[in-house]
């Protein structure tokens, strides 16, 4: 009885593991419509969002960080400039509520150039439409714009 409680345990937590978010980076390319130097990068999240995510979306704008470091990029946006413009392209139906916020208040600190973005065929529902909700630039006087694409 024991072994399969514990069998059935395991089971249970890889599956949870599996329906967590996929977040990755993808994209990175320079547009000019910002400037002869922006370097344009899509994270795309897509699955359930679940305890954790954050994490994955920092480490994920950390790398589009340092691409955009590595070629001195400069993104024009609303009369300002930032290293680089980040596109956080969703594709949920929902998860965590209180992760979504833990993504949202980390989306809005320090200046953070991240807009969201929802393709065709994509779906953003429950706690992802939290994180579309959070897309935003910031302007030339420290004002914030927002930004979100469906």
């Amino acid at each position: 009885m024991m072994r399969v409680l514990c069998i059935l345990m395991f089971v249970i937590s890889m599956t949870a593991a599996a329906l967590s978010a996929e977040i990755s980076v993808e994209g990175q390319e320079k547009v000019k419509e910002y400037g002869d130097k922006c370097l344009v990068t899509r994270i795309i999240l897509t699955g359930e969002i679940r305890t954790g995510d954050v994490v994955k979306l920092k480490q994920a704008y950390a790398t589009a960080q340092f691409a955009a470091d590595a070629v001195d990029s400069i993104c024009y946006v609303n009369e300002d400039s930032a290293k680089t413009l980040v596109y956080l392209d969703l594709n949920s139906n929902g998860g965590s509520y209180l992760e979504a916020l833990s993504i949202l208040e980390w989306m809005g600190n320090d200046g953070r150039t991240v807009s969201t973005y929802v393709g065709e065929n994509s779906a953003c529902y429950s706690a992802c439409a939290t994180i579309l909700l959070g897309g935003s630039v910031v302007g030339a006087d420290g004002s914030i714009f927002l930004r979100r694409v469906m």
